[in-house]
């Protein structure tokens, strides 16, 4: 042996005493080094492992499904999976002993994944720019909290977050389809309910005359002319039913509809038709509501001059918010007010009993609330009133982003074309032949949400339209509401 420190590494690693081992290799220069190199040489492989391209890292892809459903704690397994010496390493300095030692015995896992992984991404992306995608959503969310372009490009130089110009490139291609899941909501409700009319004119043929295989195929050929198209009407009632709608939607509905509805013998069946009516009931889908309100800028120039002015800028915001309650299973029956007995409106005895227990909660929050005395009871108060539909309103609400209009809601013409624009393209319709003439009709009425001015004018709107041929022209396919958000800041300014 060369020196004692090198017997006492012997003899430690023969008694398998390996920590103490390890603490006598530490105490030798010359082997520290090549422990410190080989720990260095180790990390550097896994981090050429994390910015590989053969096994692209979860930080190397910005699109918007990746960008929305990244994680911290994706982050945080990819790192223990493919760089555990790194994040030990991270995690050991950015946590201090005295809280890794109350986590041990704890048996609880250190509460360092943030600090962890921020100081990672930063590392990774210094290393290799394209690992960039936490830093894009960190660009994305310091930008919309008002950050500056000059401090957007400080903390880009520091690999904190993205440039600005990658910023506006990445949120152009996150706005492509941004409202796709609701424009495929709107056309699932626009087939369900066009094949449920087309379903009732089928039953209403098929009760006067069987429709059999040969009608259905006879309905798709061309059009036939003079007394043979006479013929052909008495024979086939689908072509009645194919005048009313255009050739698109009768191709894709009435074969939808008429291919699971006959029988063995080739026959339209009552009971399949039955069955189908009730398929397409049960299969409907909640609608979402829009809410919009406006968005006001000003934009102050640096130095003033006749080209370079202020600018007031007025846009107008739209988003989408999924209806969680559905009134599928309302009546829809409008009844003659005549034969509606006058008790009918008045409150029954459950309905008496059920209003109290509602008013004995209230005013047992005001009793804890306003006097002192009573305060004691506070944890006993029920803080939310039970109801039939509180498990679904306690989650949170799906939000899709709409559109960014260019229009000022303040001018008439300017919250004319808002209401054109929500009534395109969200709101579902159908084009039906009235006369040889097609005519864009509504098939079910949207909500759009807004504040107390914006419901007024968008009603102002839809009375300047009431000289239109339809429903459709009025833009009558969206229902002004006003929404609680002002009543409930107001109600607070007032507390």
């Amino acid at each position: 042996m060369h020196s004692l420190n090198d017997q006492k590494i012997v003899k430690q690693f023969a008694l398998g005493n390996k920590g103490y081992a390890v603490n006598a290799i530490f105490n030798d220069t010359t082997m520290r080094e090549l422990l410190v190199d080989k720990l260095v040489s180790t990390i550097d492989n896994e981090l050429e492992s994390m910015c590989s391209i053969k096994r692209p890292s979860i930080l190397r892809t910005v699109t918007s499904e990746k960008l929305e459903t990244l994680h911290i704690d994706d982050i945080n397994r990819e790192l223990t999976e493919r760089a555990p010496v790194f994040h030990k390493l991270l995690s050991t300095v950015t946590t201090a002993r005295s809280t890794r030692r109350k986590a041990i015995l704890l048996q609880v896992e250190s509460p360092s994944i943030l600090k962890t992984v921020s100081p990672a991404t930063i590392i990774l992306k210094a290393r290799e720019p394209a690992l960039n995608a936490w830093a894009m959503k960190n660009a994305i969310a310091i930008q919309h909290g008002g950050c500056s372009t000059l401090g957007l490009v400080r903390l880009c130089k520091q690999y904190v977050c993205s440039h600005p110009y990658q910023v506006t490139k990445v949120k152009d291609i996150l706005g492509i389809n941004h409202d796709k899941a609701a424009l495929d909501l709107k056309h699932q409700t626009e087939k369900n309910i066009i094949q449920s009319e087309i379903l009732a004119d089928v039953t209403r043929c098929n009760s006067n005359t069987t429709i059999n295989k040969e009608a259905i195929e006879e309905s798709w050929t061309q059009e036939t002319s003079g007394a043979e198209a006479m013929v052909t009407n008495e024979v086939n009632p689908l072509r009645e039913i194919k005048e009313k709608y255009t050739e698109e939607d009768y191709n894709c509905c009435l074969q939808s509809v008429l291919s699971r509805c006959i029988n063995s013998n080739g026959i339209v069946s009552d009971d399949l038709l039955s069955k189908l009516k009730d398929e397409l009931s049960r299969g409907k889908k909640n609608m979402f509501s829009i809410v919009g309100d406006n968005v006001d800028l000003l934009l102050k120039a640096r130095m003033m001059s006749l080209e370079r002015q202020n600018r007031d800028i007025h846009w107008f915001h739209i988003f989408l918010l999924l209806d969680e309650v559905s009134g599928e299973d309302l009546s829809t029956d409008t009844p003659n007010l005549r034969e509606v007995p006058l008790s009918a409106f008045l409150p029954d005895e459950d309905m008496s009993r059920e209003v109290m227990q509602h008013f004995t909660v209230l005013w047992a929050r005001v009793l804890v609330t306003w006097m002192p005395n009573f305060q004691c009871l506070k944890n006993c108060l029920v803080q939310h009133i039970p109801h039939k539909y509180q498990d679904i309103m306690a989650k949170k609400s799906i939000v899709i982003g709409g559109d960014l209009l260019f229009k000022n809601e303040n001018l008439t013409e300017d919250i004319i074309d808002i209401l054109k624009h929500v009534q395109d393209k969200y709101v579902p319709s159908s084009a039906l032949i009235t006369d040889g003439i097609e005519v864009k009709t509504i098939l079910q009425k949207v909500f759009f949400g807004g504040d107390q001015l914006t419901e007024e004018r968008s009603r102002n709107a839809q009375r300047s339209q009431m000289d239109g041929n339809s429903l459709y022209e009025c833009l009558l396919g969206v229902e002004p509401k006003n929404e609680d958000w002002h009543a409930f800041r107001i109600m607070h300014l007032r507390k």
